[in-house]
């Protein structure tokens, strides 16, 4: 397709858009890990978003995000269980 075919007629092609992804949390001690991999336009597929603006072909993504558990403090919570005669009992 040329840049040029579409751009007398002030309309843009219809396209269908093919995406992929897949994502992977990963919990450590002292971080959190976040992977994601990506494949935009799987099938190749020629369009445009603006007139006479050819989009890119297949592309990937890499995405690794790192969360850092910096002062995180566990907080235990007491569980009390109240029978019939409203004495508490620690579970």
């Amino acid at each position: 397709m040329s840049s040029n075919d579409y751009t007398l007629t002030g309309h843009l092609p219809e396209y269908f858009m093919s995406n992929v992804s897949l994502e992977k949390n990963l919990f450590f001690k002292p971080v959190d890990v976040q992977l994601k991999f990506a494949v935009n336009n799987l099938f190749n597929e020629d369009y445009l978003s603006v007139l006479s603006r050819p989009m890119p072909g297949i592309n990937f993504e890499l995405f690794i995000g790192i969360t850092p558990k910096f002062g995180k403090k566990i907080r235990r919570i007491r569980k009390y269980k109240f029978v019939n005669n409203m004495k508490a009992l620690k579970i």
